[in-house]
């Protein structure tokens, strides 16, 4: 659970995770608390805060104060989680357009609910493998970021690839949703499993476990089934789940 600075419920931590909801952040007699300890931890007396002529020494230590009160009470935990974000903290990048598209395909990029960074890099890759910086944004005076990308001629046409946006020191902070990238007939192909999660349409989960439903000639593919697929993009369909593709060929799976 989020906290406030008042001690009051800010939302849930999937909430104040990934920006859905934004949390309550006024500043009660907690936050006024918090922030007094702060600054007298680094050795400033009320006499020197009060003060407009501050040595520039003092200047500077109210100044560290100050950063390390805002961040606590933004965040709610100490600044080096911060810079060092664990994989199940990444957030989701908002939005994305257009979600699939050859290599060459220009893809906007906009998103508002990044932690606090002086830099933000924005970039392409494949789960497993590395990802490549494309992009450097600032964020606005609320935080949001926005950048414009163009999909590398090196992106697989055989595996969904994500869009990682990373702070100043290239600490991955946020990912999108699964990009397609397409060969220039428009097709692209997943290797993985067909499974029993399909409500309107037959379902597969590929090797990085990302969910796709199929439309078209499936064959005789049952759950259960190893599967390569080979299809086109479907933007809108009955299947409403995963990524759609309208299959072109099923190919033999892989002999391992």
């Amino acid at each position: 659970m989020a906290v406030r600075g008042d001690g009051e419920d800010a939302g849930s931590d999937e909430e104040f995770r990934t920006g859905q909801a934004a949390p309550n952040l006024d500043a009660g007699p907690g936050c006024a608390n918090h922030a007094e300890r702060l600054i007298q931890a680094v050795g400033l007396s009320e006499e020197a805060v009060m003060n407009p002529s501050l040595p520039h020494r003092s200047i500077r230590t109210f100044g560290v104060a100050v950063f390390l009160a805002a961040a606590a009470l933004a965040f709610g935990r100490p600044v080096d989680a911060q810079r060092r974000v664990a994989p199940d903290s990444l957030r989701r990048i908002q939005e994305v357009e257009p979600v699939w598209g050859p290599p060459g395909t220009e893809v906007t990029v906009f998103t508002e609910n990044l932690p606090l960074q002086a830099k933000v890099h924005i970039g392409v890759g494949a789960t497993r493998t590395g990802f490549e910086a494309l992009h450097e944004a600032e964020q606005g005076m609320w935080g949001e970021v926005s950048g414009t990308i163009t999909i590398p001629e090196s992106a697989p046409w055989d595996r969904a690839v994500l869009l990682v946006a990373f702070d100043a020191i290239f600490a991955p902070i946020g990912l999108s949703d699964p990009f397609t990238v397409t060969r220039p007939d428009g097709t692209f192909q997943r290797t993985g499993e067909v499974t029993d999660e399909g409500v309107e349409c037959l379902a597969m989960r590929d090797t990085d476990g990302f969910l796709y439903t199929l439309i078209g000639s499936t064959g005789d593919l049952e759950p259960g089934d190893p599967a390569v697929v080979r299809g086109r993009y479907v933007e809108a369909s009955i299947c409403q789940q995963g990524t759609t593709m309208e299959v072109v060929e099923i190919l033999p799976p892989p002999s391992n």
